[in-house]
C-alpha cells in the first residue's frame, strides 16, 4: 500500500511518498511489514532529484549477505535533456547495508533513458 502527494510551485515540482509493503513468504521467519518512503523535485522542467528509503525490516534474518540493520538509501539524479531524452546517475545502498565482507562501497550507475510515443 502506498500514498503520494506532489506539490507544484512556479518552476519547482516536489512529491512525497510513503508506504507499507508485507510479503506473504515467512518461510524465513520474516514476517514483519517493511516501510519505505521518498521524495522526488524538479527543477526549470531540467534537473530532477529523487531518494528513496526503505526500512528494511524484513530482511533475510537466516541467511548471511543481506541487511545490518541499516535499511537500503538510494539517490539519483535526472538531467532531462529533451522532451524525449534523459540522462541519470544512479547512487544505490548509500548505507552500505549489505553484511559481505568484499562489499566494501555503494552502487553507482548511469542510465540512459529514450522516451518515444506513439
Amino acid at each position: 500500500m502506498a500514498a503520494t502527494r506532489s506539490l507544484y510551485l512556479y518552476n519547482l515540482s516536489l512529491g512525497g511518498h510513503f508506504g507499507v509493503n508485507f510479503t506473504m513468504e515467512d518461510d524465513d521467519g520474516d514476517n514483519e511489514p517493511s516501510f519505505f518512503f521518498g521524495i522526488d523535485t524538479q527543477f526549470n522542467n531540467d534537473v530532477a532529484i529523487i531518494a528513496e528509503y526503505d526500512m528494511a525490516l524484513n530482511d533475510d534474518k537466516g541467511s548471511n549477505g543481506y541487511g545490518r540493520g541499516r535499511g537500503y538509501l538510494n539517490l539519483s539524479i535526472k538531467w532531462l535533456y529533451s522532451e524525449n531524452l534523459e540522462l541519470e546517475a544512479v547512487f544505490k545502498n548509500l548505507l552500505n547495508n549489505r553484511e559481505e565482507a568484499n562489499v566494501t562501497s555503494f552502487s553507482r550507475g548511469l542510465r540512459f533513458t529514450y522516451v518515444e510515443y506513439f
